[in-house]
């Protein structure tokens, strides 16, 4: 069946004869995302508990920990950056 170039691409698309890219999420995605979400979540939730009961002025160790969590997160929102951007090209 030819496609007609007359048509508009709503009545193509209606008739079957648009062609639509699917996204299939393959289990390393999947492993990768909820890896990603899972990390950046709980670095989240340490740097809030930590940040409500860490002493003025927070000790060293107290601030290791607050730049530890504060680069996890930036590490997980580069993963999403990536693990979305992989899927759209």
């Amino acid at each position: 069946m030819a496609m007609d170039s007359a048509l508009p691409k709503a009545e193509a698309i209606n008739k079957g004869l648009e062609t639509t890219k699917r996204v299939y999420l393959t289990p390393s995605f999947k492993m990768g995302f909820w890896a990603s979400l899972g990390f950046g979540a709980i670095a989240f939730v340490v740097l809030i508990v930590m940040a409500v009961i860490a002493p003025e002025p927070p000790t060293s160790m107290q601030h290791d920990v607050f730049e530890l969590c504060k680069w996890m997160i930036g590490v997980s929102v580069g993963a999403f950056a990536g693990l979305i951007g992989g899927k759209v090209v």
